[in-house]
């Protein structure tokens, strides 16, 4: 289940990341888990909608 409130937590947990990530191995990570947590968001608000 696609919880619009988790999906922005995520987000802004993975751009917390992002900002404190040194290492190009933790920034392509950060940048992975933003991008899915995006994902998340955008997916929720397409069902949101549908309902």
């Amino acid at each position: 289940q696609l919880d619009e409130a988790a999906a922005l937590a995520a987000q802004q947990q993975a751009e917390d990341a992002l900002k404190g990530a040194s290492a190009e191995t933790d920034v392509a990570r950060a940048q992975a888990e933003l991008e899915e947590a995006q994902a998340r968001y955008r997916a929720a608000q397409k069902l949101k909608g549908k309902r």
